[in-house]
């Protein structure tokens, strides 16, 4: 009866080596990204932005590309580094900003602002049609402009979501702006909202 020896390590590395062995591959990524600028405002006394460092991180985690002009949210205390951090592309060259797919403002195109950017863009801002002039919405169509105005944008049951949102914010502005107005620093009757015991309270019309 003969005897039947068990293979060695070396023998079960070759026979290994002759196995299917797994392959690894690079994974491909995803080729729908967007090319997004926001350039800086140049409306008078124009001081927001379209996309906070939030939006702006929640885009570039997802591969989208968001180039921000400097100094575009200062004005409205975002630094260049907050935007930058989170995977912002910060441009000196406004022209730069202009190359993008998307263009993300707050006030109306200028003529200036058109004129820099390139033919089948999209740009998201207010459009304001009836201060708009017609030379103007002339331009946005010879470079086939697809202009989305905020005030246009409509939800599923027909709100205007931004609209609501901005009119909710400057109503709880303007209580606060008031009350400073009327504080003794800004040369005013030193009143306060909420009263005090012996003295009428302000009334809110």
């Amino acid at each position: 009866m003969s005897s039947v020896s068990n293979p060695s390590f070396e023998e079960l590395a070759k026979q290994a080596s002759l196995l299917p062995q797994e392959k690894l591959l690079a994974i491909k990524k995803n080729k729908n990204f967007l090319s997004i600028g926001i350039p800086k405002e140049t409306t008078f006394q124009e001081h927001r932005v379209p996309l906070s460092p939030m939006a702006v991180q929640l885009l570039t985690q997802n591969g989208h590309n968001v180039k921000i002009e400097s100094t575009c949210g200062d004005k409205a205390n975002f630094s260049d580094i907050e935007y930058s951090k989170i995977g912002g592309e910060i441009v000196h060259d406004k022209k730069q900003v202009y190359e993008c797919d998307i263009i993300l403002k707050i006030a109306p195109p200028t003529d200036d602002e058109i004129n820099l950017m390139k033919p089948n863009q999209v740009l998201i801002s207010a459009i304001q049609l009836i201060r708009t002039k017609e030379e103007t919405i002339r331009k946005l169509m010879a470079k086939g402009i697809t202009a989305i105005g905020y005030e246009f944008l409509r939800n599923d049951e027909g709100v205007l979501p931004i609209i609501r949102s901005m009119s909710e914010i400057a109503g709880r502005a303007s209580v606060l702006i008031a009350a400073e107005y009327l504080s003794n620093y800004n040369s005013g009757k030193g009143d306060l909202f909420g009263g005090i015991p012996g003295i009428q309270p302000t009334q809110i019309v």
